[in-house]
């Protein structure tokens, strides 16, 4: 886990996986680096959410594992089971 700036509770807090992904952005913005996986994002938010203080809101960026030589644009990946887990978590949320 890496705190690239400050989190301050007027400002949104940036979570990526790796710098990899970070190394575009040209913000002032704090960004969250969690490393790879569910699992190192959610203990390393959560840290950083326990650490205080609370960020306006959390923006959670990344590229879905298509960091490759020669890629170029903007692409919209949606996995199919990302997408069926999302809805079901969203169905037993409702009620």
């Amino acid at each position: 886990m890496q705190l690239i700036g400050e989190i301050t509770s007027n400002r949104p807090l940036l979570v990526l996986a790796v710098k990899e992904e970070a190394q575009y952005l040209n913000t002032s913005l704090p960004v969250l680096l969690t490393g790879m996986g569910k699992v190192n994002a959610a203990t390393a938010l959560a840290t950083a959410l326990a650490i205080g203080p609370l960020p306006s809101g959390v923006i959670n960026l990344g590229t879905a594992g298509a960091l490759r030589s020669g890629a170029r644009g903007t692409q919209l990946r949606t996995p199919n089971r990302m997408l069926q887990l999302a809805l079901e978590c969203w169905r037993l949320m409702a009620g």
